[in-house]
Protein backbone atom coordinates (compact mmCIF):
# COMPACT_ATOMS: atom_id res chain seq x y z
CA UNK A 1 0.00 0.00 0.00
CA UNK A 2 2.50 2.58 1.16
CA UNK A 3 5.23 1.62 -1.02
CA UNK A 4 3.14 1.64 -4.20
CA UNK A 5 2.06 5.30 -3.53
CA UNK A 6 5.60 6.27 -2.69
CA UNK A 7 6.47 4.93 -6.19
CA UNK A 8 3.95 7.05 -7.78
CA UNK A 9 4.38 10.98 -8.97
CA UNK A 10 5.30 13.18 -7.31
CA UNK A 11 6.04 11.35 -4.11
CA UNK A 12 8.50 9.38 -6.17
CA UNK A 13 10.91 12.14 -5.95
CA UNK A 14 10.57 13.37 -2.12
CA UNK A 15 10.75 11.04 0.67
CA UNK A 16 7.84 9.49 3.04
CA UNK A 17 7.99 7.77 6.19
CA UNK A 18 5.08 6.13 7.95
CA UNK A 19 4.16 4.56 11.05
CA UNK A 20 1.31 3.03 12.69
CA UNK A 21 0.20 0.93 15.57
CA UNK A 22 -2.86 -0.07 17.19
CA UNK A 23 -2.68 1.55 20.16
CA UNK A 24 -4.05 -1.22 22.49
CA UNK A 25 -1.82 -4.47 21.01
CA UNK A 26 1.04 -2.44 19.51
CA UNK A 27 0.94 -4.32 16.91
CA UNK A 28 2.21 -2.64 13.81
CA UNK A 29 -0.02 -1.75 10.52
CA UNK A 30 2.46 0.04 9.09
CA UNK A 31 5.93 0.72 8.63
CA UNK A 32 7.71 2.46 6.06
CA UNK A 33 11.21 4.65 6.69
CA UNK A 34 10.11 4.56 10.32
CA UNK A 35 13.20 5.72 12.44
CA UNK A 36 14.40 8.21 9.96
CA UNK A 37 14.35 11.97 10.84
CA UNK A 38 11.77 14.51 9.20
CA UNK A 39 10.65 17.84 9.76
CA UNK A 40 7.53 17.51 11.71
CA UNK A 41 5.98 21.20 11.34
CA UNK A 42 3.41 21.87 13.03
CA UNK A 43 2.88 17.98 14.39
CA UNK A 44 5.43 19.15 16.68
CA UNK A 45 2.51 20.22 18.45
CA UNK A 46 1.62 16.99 19.55
CA UNK A 47 4.70 16.25 21.18
CA UNK A 48 3.91 20.04 23.13
CA UNK A 49 0.47 19.03 24.51
CA UNK A 50 1.44 15.64 26.23
CA UNK A 51 4.25 17.51 27.59
CA UNK A 52 2.01 20.03 28.65
CA UNK A 53 -0.85 18.09 29.93
CA UNK A 54 1.80 16.03 31.84
CA UNK A 55 3.69 18.66 33.39
CA UNK A 56 0.87 21.52 34.13
CA UNK A 57 -2.41 19.54 34.25
CA UNK A 58 -5.39 20.19 31.94
CA UNK A 59 -6.62 22.37 34.30
CA UNK A 60 -3.35 24.95 34.81
CA UNK A 61 -4.67 28.61 33.98
CA UNK A 62 -2.28 31.12 33.20
CA UNK A 63 -2.92 34.17 35.57
CA UNK A 64 -1.92 37.76 35.15
CA UNK A 65 -2.14 40.54 37.65
CA UNK A 66 -2.44 44.03 38.66
CA UNK A 67 -0.91 45.67 41.09
CA UNK A 68 -1.07 49.48 42.86
CA UNK A 69 2.19 50.25 44.11
CA UNK A 70 1.78 54.01 46.52
CA UNK A 71 -0.97 54.57 48.89
CA UNK A 72 -4.18 55.66 47.75
CA UNK A 73 -5.80 59.23 48.87
CA UNK A 74 -8.40 61.50 47.55
CA UNK A 75 -8.70 59.18 44.97
CA UNK A 76 -4.92 59.23 43.97
CA UNK A 77 -2.37 56.56 43.93
CA UNK A 78 0.80 58.51 44.70
CA UNK A 79 2.72 55.45 42.62
CA UNK A 80 2.68 53.47 40.22
CA UNK A 81 0.15 50.60 38.60
CA UNK A 82 1.88 47.44 37.61
CA UNK A 83 1.13 44.73 35.57
CA UNK A 84 2.29 41.69 35.72
CA UNK A 85 2.97 39.06 32.51
CA UNK A 86 1.73 35.25 33.68
CA UNK A 87 2.84 34.16 30.21
CA UNK A 88 -1.23 34.26 29.23
CA UNK A 89 -1.25 33.62 25.15
CA UNK A 90 -5.07 34.47 25.01
CA UNK A 91 -4.97 37.61 27.14
CA UNK A 92 -7.02 40.40 25.11
CA UNK A 93 -8.35 44.04 24.78
CA UNK A 94 -11.09 43.34 26.71
CA UNK A 95 -9.47 41.69 29.62
CA UNK A 96 -7.37 45.23 29.98
CA UNK A 97 -11.37 46.61 29.91
CA UNK A 98 -12.13 44.84 32.70
CA UNK A 99 -8.86 45.90 34.62
CA UNK A 100 -9.57 49.51 34.41
CA UNK A 101 -13.10 49.11 35.27
CA UNK A 102 -11.23 47.00 38.43
CA UNK A 103 -9.07 49.71 38.93
CA UNK A 104 -12.06 52.08 38.98
CA UNK A 105 -14.13 50.41 41.41
CA UNK A 106 -11.24 50.63 44.13
CA UNK A 107 -11.35 54.58 43.92
CA UNK A 108 -8.80 55.97 42.05
CA UNK A 109 -9.39 58.68 39.48
CA UNK A 110 -5.77 59.36 38.78
CA UNK A 111 -2.17 57.87 39.05
CA UNK A 112 0.82 60.06 40.26
CA UNK A 113 3.62 57.55 38.74
CA UNK A 114 2.96 55.74 35.66
CA UNK A 115 2.01 52.41 34.37
CA UNK A 116 4.90 49.42 34.17
CA UNK A 117 5.21 46.10 32.85
CA UNK A 118 6.31 43.04 34.69
CA UNK A 119 7.71 40.58 31.97
CA UNK A 120 9.99 39.14 34.09
CA UNK A 121 8.28 35.24 33.80
CA UNK A 122 10.08 35.01 30.81
CA UNK A 123 13.22 35.75 29.01
CA UNK A 124 13.16 38.24 26.12
CA UNK A 125 13.98 35.86 22.90
CA UNK A 126 10.40 36.86 20.89
CA UNK A 127 10.78 34.60 18.37
CA UNK A 128 12.52 30.98 18.13
CA UNK A 129 15.61 29.34 16.62
CA UNK A 130 15.76 29.41 12.98
CA UNK A 131 12.89 31.09 11.96
CA UNK A 132 12.52 32.57 8.97
CA UNK A 133 13.44 36.49 9.91
CA UNK A 134 10.32 37.43 7.13
CA UNK A 135 7.64 36.31 9.05
CA UNK A 136 7.80 38.15 12.31
CA UNK A 137 5.40 40.83 10.50
CA UNK A 138 3.22 38.31 10.64
CA UNK A 139 0.88 37.02 13.14
CA UNK A 140 2.05 33.36 12.92
CA UNK A 141 5.16 34.84 14.01
CA UNK A 142 4.09 37.75 16.48
CA UNK A 143 6.69 38.43 19.54
CA UNK A 144 6.68 35.81 22.09
CA UNK A 145 6.51 37.58 25.79
CA UNK A 146 5.47 36.98 29.16
CA UNK A 147 3.12 39.89 29.06
CA UNK A 148 0.83 39.97 25.55
CA UNK A 149 -2.38 40.80 24.42
CA UNK A 150 -4.21 40.22 21.27
CA UNK A 151 -1.67 37.61 20.61
CA UNK A 152 1.19 40.27 19.90
CA UNK A 153 -1.43 42.02 17.15
CA UNK A 154 -3.04 44.99 16.01
CA UNK A 155 -6.19 44.98 13.30
CA UNK A 156 -4.99 46.81 9.53
CA UNK A 157 -7.70 47.24 6.80
CA UNK A 158 -6.38 46.94 3.58
CA UNK A 159 -8.98 49.19 1.57
CA UNK A 160 -8.97 48.78 -2.48
CA UNK A 161 -8.61 51.23 -4.98
CA UNK A 162 -10.78 51.16 -8.21
CA UNK A 163 -7.90 50.38 -11.14
CA UNK A 164 -4.53 48.64 -11.25
CA UNK A 165 -1.53 50.38 -9.81
CA UNK A 166 -3.83 52.54 -7.55
CA UNK A 167 -2.77 52.60 -3.69
CA UNK A 168 -3.93 50.20 -1.44
CA UNK A 169 -5.36 52.27 1.81
CA UNK A 170 -4.20 50.65 5.08
CA UNK A 171 -5.87 51.45 8.31
CA UNK A 172 -5.59 50.91 11.67
CA UNK A 173 -8.34 49.46 13.56
CA UNK A 174 -9.37 52.26 16.20
CA UNK A 175 -8.02 52.84 18.69
CA UNK A 176 -4.42 53.10 16.89
CA UNK A 177 -2.76 53.21 20.47
CA UNK A 178 -0.21 55.89 18.70
CA UNK A 179 1.07 53.26 15.94
CA UNK A 180 1.43 54.70 12.59
CA UNK A 181 0.94 52.76 9.19
CA UNK A 182 1.91 53.26 5.76
CA UNK A 183 0.71 51.37 2.36
CA UNK A 184 3.00 51.33 -0.46
CA UNK A 185 0.50 48.30 -1.69
CA UNK A 186 -0.74 48.76 -5.05
CA UNK A 187 -4.00 47.27 -7.15
CA UNK A 188 -2.84 44.90 -9.64
CA UNK A 189 -4.41 42.10 -12.10
CA UNK A 190 -2.12 39.67 -11.17
CA UNK A 191 -1.20 39.13 -7.52
CA UNK A 192 0.23 35.46 -7.07
CA UNK A 193 3.79 36.41 -6.67
CA UNK A 194 3.21 39.46 -4.61
CA UNK A 195 0.35 39.00 -2.18
CA UNK A 196 -0.42 42.30 -0.29
CA UNK A 197 0.67 41.87 3.51
CA UNK A 198 2.29 43.52 6.32
CA UNK A 199 5.77 44.38 6.45
CA UNK A 200 8.01 45.82 9.49
CA UNK A 201 11.73 46.38 10.16
CA UNK A 202 12.99 44.48 13.39
CA UNK A 203 13.49 46.98 15.40
CA UNK A 204 10.86 49.91 13.96
CA UNK A 205 7.22 49.95 15.54
CA UNK A 206 5.84 51.55 12.34
CA UNK A 207 3.57 49.23 10.25
CA UNK A 208 3.78 48.84 6.36
CA UNK A 209 1.48 47.65 3.86
CA UNK A 210 3.44 46.19 1.02
CA UNK A 211 2.38 43.65 -1.85
CA UNK A 212 -0.49 43.62 -4.59
CA UNK A 213 -4.01 43.71 -4.00
CA UNK A 214 -6.25 41.94 -6.45
CA UNK A 215 -8.37 44.14 -8.43
CA UNK A 216 -12.66 43.43 -7.63
CA UNK A 217 -11.03 42.74 -4.12
CA UNK A 218 -13.05 43.66 -1.10
CA UNK A 219 -11.76 45.42 1.98
CA UNK A 220 -10.09 42.69 3.89
CA UNK A 221 -8.93 43.03 7.66
CA UNK A 222 -5.59 41.49 8.66
CA UNK A 223 -3.83 41.06 11.79
CA UNK A 224 -0.02 42.26 11.57
CA UNK A 225 2.10 41.85 14.57
CA UNK A 226 3.65 44.72 17.28
CA UNK A 227 7.25 45.19 17.77
CA UNK A 228 7.00 45.24 21.61
CA UNK A 229 4.55 43.28 22.97
CA UNK A 230 4.88 44.38 26.87
CA UNK A 231 4.90 48.12 25.59
CA UNK A 232 1.49 47.37 23.06
CA UNK A 233 -0.35 45.76 26.82
CA UNK A 234 1.04 49.17 28.20
CA UNK A 235 -0.40 51.12 25.38
CA UNK A 236 -3.63 49.61 25.54
CA UNK A 237 -4.18 49.59 29.39
CA UNK A 238 -3.50 53.45 29.30
CA UNK A 239 -6.47 53.65 26.60
CA UNK A 240 -8.77 51.50 28.86
CA UNK A 241 -7.73 53.66 31.86
CA UNK A 242 -8.53 57.03 30.03
CA UNK A 243 -12.17 55.59 28.72
CA UNK A 244 -12.54 55.04 32.57
CA UNK A 245 -11.94 58.78 32.99
CA UNK A 246 -8.85 57.86 34.82
CA UNK A 247 -5.25 59.56 34.11
CA UNK A 248 -1.78 58.36 34.21
CA UNK A 249 1.16 60.42 34.38
CA UNK A 250 4.15 59.16 32.48
CA UNK A 251 7.18 59.07 35.38
CA UNK A 252 7.17 56.15 37.74
CA UNK A 253 7.56 56.53 41.11
CA UNK A 254 9.51 53.80 42.18
CA UNK A 255 11.47 51.20 40.94
CA UNK A 256 10.69 49.58 37.00
CA UNK A 257 10.29 45.86 36.69
CA UNK A 258 13.97 44.38 36.18
CA UNK A 259 12.52 43.27 32.98
CA UNK A 260 14.88 41.03 30.57
CA UNK A 261 16.44 42.78 27.16
CA UNK A 262 15.09 41.62 24.26
CA UNK A 263 15.88 38.93 22.05
CA UNK A 264 18.49 37.39 24.72
CA UNK A 265 17.83 33.94 26.23
CA UNK A 266 17.91 33.15 29.93
CA UNK A 267 17.74 30.58 31.77
CA UNK A 268 18.15 31.73 35.15
CA UNK A 269 16.39 30.89 37.92
CA UNK A 270 12.39 31.58 37.39
CA UNK A 271 11.51 35.08 39.32
CA UNK A 272 9.65 35.16 42.96
CA UNK A 273 5.93 35.23 42.79
CA UNK A 274 4.79 38.69 42.46
CA UNK A 275 3.53 39.04 46.29
CA UNK A 276 7.15 38.53 47.09
CA UNK A 277 8.35 41.29 44.31
CA UNK A 278 5.81 44.07 45.00
CA UNK A 279 5.44 43.04 49.11
CA UNK A 280 3.02 45.85 50.23
CA UNK A 281 1.74 46.61 46.95
CA UNK A 282 -2.51 46.56 46.63
CA UNK A 283 -3.34 43.38 44.27
CA UNK A 284 -6.37 45.26 42.64
CA UNK A 285 -7.10 42.63 39.50
CA UNK A 286 -6.40 39.23 38.80
CA UNK A 287 -7.26 37.29 35.59
CA UNK A 288 -7.00 34.00 34.56
CA UNK A 289 -7.01 32.47 31.03
CA UNK A 290 -8.81 29.07 30.37
CA UNK A 291 -7.49 26.15 31.45
CA UNK A 292 -4.93 24.31 29.32
CA UNK A 293 -7.13 22.10 27.66
CA UNK A 294 -9.48 24.28 26.15
CA UNK A 295 -6.37 26.58 24.94
CA UNK A 296 -4.80 23.32 23.34
CA UNK A 297 -7.69 22.52 21.53
CA UNK A 298 -7.91 26.14 20.35
CA UNK A 299 -3.86 25.81 19.56
CA UNK A 300 -4.40 22.23 17.94
CA UNK A 301 -8.02 23.10 15.68
CA UNK A 302 -6.24 26.44 14.71
CA UNK A 303 -2.52 25.53 14.41
CA UNK A 304 -1.68 28.68 16.70
CA UNK A 305 1.96 29.27 16.96
CA UNK A 306 1.70 31.77 19.57
CA UNK A 307 -0.44 29.47 21.72
CA UNK A 308 2.17 26.51 21.80
CA UNK A 309 5.30 29.15 22.50
CA UNK A 310 3.69 30.58 25.72
CA UNK A 311 3.10 26.93 26.69
CA UNK A 312 6.80 26.04 25.92
CA UNK A 313 7.83 28.77 27.76
CA UNK A 314 5.62 27.94 30.52
CA UNK A 315 6.97 24.55 30.81
CA UNK A 316 10.25 25.78 31.59
CA UNK A 317 9.05 27.53 34.44
CA UNK A 318 7.16 25.01 36.05
CA UNK A 319 8.89 21.86 35.36
CA UNK A 320 12.88 23.00 35.52
CA UNK A 321 12.23 26.32 38.10
CA UNK A 322 13.31 28.34 35.58
CA UNK A 323 12.70 31.31 33.51
CA UNK A 324 10.34 30.52 30.48
CA UNK A 325 12.53 30.41 27.14
CA UNK A 326 12.54 28.02 24.52
CA UNK A 327 15.61 25.66 25.23
CA UNK A 328 14.34 25.29 28.81
CA UNK A 329 10.94 24.65 27.18
CA UNK A 330 12.36 22.37 24.50
CA UNK A 331 14.48 20.17 27.21
CA UNK A 332 11.30 19.66 29.23
CA UNK A 333 9.61 17.57 25.69
CA UNK A 334 12.85 16.13 24.89
CA UNK A 335 12.88 14.55 28.46
CA UNK A 336 9.59 13.04 27.91
CA UNK A 337 10.55 11.25 25.08
CA UNK A 338 13.49 9.90 26.33
CA UNK A 339 11.49 8.70 29.13
CA UNK A 340 9.54 6.76 26.78
CA UNK A 341 12.28 5.28 25.11
CA UNK A 342 12.69 7.39 22.32
CA UNK A 343 16.55 7.49 21.22
CA UNK A 344 17.38 11.31 21.98
CA UNK A 345 19.69 11.64 18.78
CA UNK A 346 16.95 10.88 16.76
CA UNK A 347 14.98 13.73 18.03
CA UNK A 348 15.96 17.62 17.71
CA UNK A 349 13.43 20.16 19.25
CA UNK A 350 13.85 24.25 19.02
CA UNK A 351 10.12 25.16 19.67
CA UNK A 352 6.89 24.38 20.70
CA UNK A 353 5.30 25.02 17.47
CA UNK A 354 7.16 23.28 14.86
CA UNK A 355 7.88 26.43 12.97
CA UNK A 356 11.59 25.78 12.97
CA UNK A 357 13.36 23.96 10.11
CA UNK A 358 15.38 22.87 12.49
CA UNK A 359 13.46 20.52 14.30
CA UNK A 360 13.34 17.08 14.11
CA UNK A 361 11.47 13.98 14.47
CA UNK A 362 11.08 10.50 12.93
CA UNK A 363 7.85 8.71 12.13
CA UNK A 364 8.16 6.06 15.25
CA UNK A 365 8.62 8.69 17.66
CA UNK A 366 5.48 10.49 17.03
CA UNK A 367 3.65 7.28 17.71
CA UNK A 368 5.51 5.86 20.31
CA UNK A 369 4.29 9.30 22.06
CA UNK A 370 0.72 9.11 20.46
CA UNK A 371 0.38 5.46 22.15
CA UNK A 372 1.41 6.79 25.24
CA UNK A 373 -0.74 9.94 25.47
CA UNK A 374 -3.74 7.56 24.69
CA UNK A 375 -3.09 5.60 27.78
CA UNK A 376 -2.81 8.64 30.11
CA UNK A 377 -6.07 10.10 32.41
CA UNK A 378 -6.06 12.88 30.10
CA UNK A 379 -5.45 10.83 26.76
CA UNK A 380 -9.19 11.08 25.56
CA UNK A 381 -9.43 14.98 26.49
CA UNK A 382 -6.64 15.04 24.22
CA UNK A 383 -7.30 13.68 21.41
CA UNK A 384 -11.37 15.32 21.54
CA UNK A 385 -9.31 18.50 21.66
CA UNK A 386 -7.83 17.29 17.80
CA UNK A 387 -9.50 18.50 14.65
CA UNK A 388 -11.57 16.20 12.81
CA UNK A 389 -11.04 15.08 9.68
CA UNK A 390 -13.58 16.38 7.69
CA UNK A 391 -15.61 18.28 9.94
CA UNK A 392 -13.69 21.21 11.80
CA UNK A 393 -10.73 23.41 12.18
CA UNK A 394 -6.91 22.52 9.67
CA UNK A 395 -8.89 19.40 8.80
CA UNK A 396 -12.39 20.33 8.59
CA UNK A 397 -11.69 20.01 3.91
CA UNK A 398 -9.26 16.97 4.20
CA UNK A 399 -11.10 13.29 3.52
CA UNK A 400 -14.54 14.30 3.14
CA UNK A 401 -17.12 11.76 1.99
CA UNK A 402 -14.90 9.31 2.81
CA UNK A 403 -14.73 6.44 5.84
CA UNK A 404 -11.89 8.55 7.68
CA UNK A 405 -14.07 11.88 7.72
CA UNK A 406 -15.34 12.23 11.33
CA UNK A 407 -12.97 9.44 12.42
CA UNK A 408 -9.58 10.42 12.33
CA UNK A 409 -8.64 13.12 14.68
CA UNK A 410 -4.91 14.32 13.97
CA UNK A 411 -2.57 17.03 13.66
CA UNK A 412 -1.64 18.42 10.37
CA UNK A 413 1.87 19.88 9.53
CA UNK A 414 3.43 22.08 6.57
CA UNK A 415 5.88 24.05 5.57
CA UNK A 416 7.93 24.94 2.06
CA UNK A 417 8.89 21.26 1.30
CA UNK A 418 7.70 19.43 4.16
CA UNK A 419 4.20 17.82 4.94
CA UNK A 420 3.20 15.70 7.79
CA UNK A 421 0.18 14.30 9.62
CA UNK A 422 -0.19 12.60 12.95
CA UNK A 423 -2.83 11.30 15.37
CA UNK A 424 -5.11 8.73 15.66
CA UNK A 425 -7.59 6.89 13.55
CA UNK A 426 -10.78 4.74 14.63
CA UNK A 427 -10.39 2.71 11.75
CA UNK A 428 -12.76 -0.22 10.68
CA UNK A 429 -11.21 -3.31 11.73
CA UNK A 430 -8.24 -2.48 13.70
CA UNK A 431 -9.46 -0.43 16.59
CA UNK A 432 -8.06 2.82 17.28
CA UNK A 433 -4.91 3.38 15.54
CA UNK A 434 -1.88 5.52 16.22
CA UNK A 435 -0.17 7.36 12.82
CA UNK A 436 2.34 9.21 11.30
CA UNK A 437 3.04 10.31 7.87
CA UNK A 438 6.06 12.33 7.28
CA UNK A 439 7.31 13.91 3.91
CA UNK A 440 10.57 15.64 3.15
CA UNK A 441 11.86 17.07 -0.04
CA UNK A 442 8.27 17.60 -1.86
CA UNK A 443 9.16 19.56 -4.40
CA UNK A 444 6.56 21.72 -7.06
CA UNK A 445 2.84 21.71 -6.34
CA UNK A 446 1.96 20.98 -3.07
CA UNK A 447 -1.47 19.39 -3.82
CA UNK A 448 -0.81 15.83 -4.95
CA UNK A 449 1.68 15.28 -2.07
CA UNK A 450 -1.89 15.76 0.10
CA UNK A 451 -3.95 14.11 -2.19
CA UNK A 452 -1.42 10.99 -1.56
CA UNK A 453 -1.42 11.80 2.35
CA UNK A 454 -5.05 11.30 2.59
CA UNK A 455 -4.53 8.11 0.38
CA UNK A 456 -3.03 6.76 3.06
CA UNK A 457 -5.00 7.43 5.71
CA UNK A 458 -7.61 6.55 3.87
CA UNK A 459 -6.21 3.05 3.72
CA UNK A 460 -5.32 2.63 6.65
CA UNK A 461 -8.89 3.44 7.50
CA UNK A 462 -10.08 1.20 5.30
CA UNK A 463 -7.23 -1.37 6.25
CA UNK A 464 -8.68 -4.98 6.77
Amino acid sequence: MVDAIARRPPMDRAHLGVYAVETSSGRVLVSRQADHEFTPASTLKLLLSSAALETLGPQFRFETQLYARGDIAGGRLNGDLILVGGGDPVLASADLSDAAAVVSVAGITSIGGSLLADQTLFDGRRWGPDWPWDGTPFYYEAPIAALSIDESTVPVIFKPGLREGDRVAGELVPPSLGYTIRSLAVMAADTDEDPIRCSRRIGAAPILVVGRMPLGASAETSRCAVEDAGDHALRRLRFELTSAHISAGTKPVGPAPQNPPLDFIDQGPAPPPPIQNYAGSRLLWVHQSPPLIDLLHTMLTKSDNFIAEHILKMLAVKSLRQTGSFPGGATVEQRLAVRLGIDKDTIDIHDGSGLSPADRMTPRAFVTILQWTARQPFGEDLIAALPRAGIDGTLAYRLVGTDAAGRVHAKSGYMQHTIAFAGYADTLHHGRVAFAIMVDDATGDVVPYFDLEDEIVRDLVDLP
